[in-house]
């Protein structure tokens, strides 16, 4: 979600150099890492904690134009105003959709263990969908 975001890879780049650590190799890619760590854990609680007001608000502004312009015409800075809210919008809804695939495969991951009849369907499923019925015989692709 966050490498949608304009300039995240130019953010994690200037932290990165700003995190000053002297010693062995290892013991500075981990105390940059613990760094850069912290700071995205500020960086997405100040940027995505209000993801969803954010949300409400561009939909709120799109709604409030829609309706203005049922009852009279807009003015093409308000069409404008309309035409960029919906861009945001449509950013904000894939960042939001790529955050729930993120956390259902973490999900996934934690739970993988209490699942392995689930996980052996899926597969076989998979195993299904991905063979070819050819001469009265099933083959795999």
């Amino acid at each position: 979600m966050w490498l949608e975001f304009e300039g995240f890879s130019d953010l994690i780049k200037e932290w990165w150099g700003e995190a000053q650590v002297e010693g062995f190799a290892s013991y500075i890619v981990a105390k940059k890492l613990k760094f850069v760590k912290e700071k995205l854990k500020k960086w997405n609680r100040d940027v995505f904690g209000e993801i969803k007001t954010q949300k409400y608000n561009l939909l709120g502004i799109i709604n409030s134009l829609d309706v203005k312009e049922e009852t009279s015409s807009l003015t093409s800075v308000e069409i404008q105003q309309r035409r960029d809210a919906k861009e945001d919008w449509a950013k904000i809804i894939l960042m939001e959709k790529i955050s729930w695939r993120q956390k259902s495969r973490a999900l996934w991951l934690k739970a993988g263990n209490h699942n392995t009849k689930f996980f052996h369907r899926v597969a076989n499923m998979r195993t299904k969908f991905n063979s070819v019925f050819c001469g009265g015989e099933w083959g795999s692709i």
